[in-house]
């Protein structure tokens, strides 16, 4: 079988490499879906996204930021799969805000609970894959919340 329709011709290769990505999600594993989906909606101001049943039965709810940029699936997994292990294991989620102060005051006000202040990191990144002379990079810089919040 002749695959060459789906190879991108040298005219099309520039588009294709602009196709539009994004991340969808990311699962998050807890022991109460209930009480995480409350702490998400009313703790960090998040939306529901979804709420399904699986094909297998499970349940899960995707919620998401208020620009709903991204949606975390909370999952509730049995006792006796390995997902379960991965609870109260760091996800490796970070959140970005443009005020991490302000974040911070409104998120204590609502209730959460951290585990340490926030530390502050700036991250500069080229908006050019092409390398070029310091001079010429466009830098922006964002500011990054690096805490742990607890649950309940």
């Amino acid at each position: 079988m002749d695959d060459s329709a789906a190879r991108p011709t040298d005219g099309n290769s520039q588009q294709q490499e602009k196709l539009y990505l994004r991340l969808q999600s990311a699962n998050v594993f807890v022991r109460n879906l209930e009480k995480s989906l409350q702490f998400y909606l009313e703790k960090l101001g998040f939306e529901v996204a979804f709420d399904v049943i699986t094909q297998s039965g499970q349940r899960w709810v995707g919620v998401a930021p208020p620009d709903g940029t991204a949606v975390l699936i909370l999952i509730e997994p049995l006792p006796e799969s390995q997902e379960y292990q991965l609870i109260g294991r760091p996800t490796q989620i970070t959140f970005v805000t443009e005020d991490v102060a302000a974040k911070y005051a409104e998120w204590q006000r609502r209730g959460v609970r951290f585990q340490h202040t926030p530390r502050l990191r700036r991250i500069k990144y080229s908006t050019s894959t092409k390398p070029a002379p310091i001079h010429r990079i466009a830098a922006i810089v964002l500011l990054l919340i690096y805490a742990h919040f607890s649950l309940f």
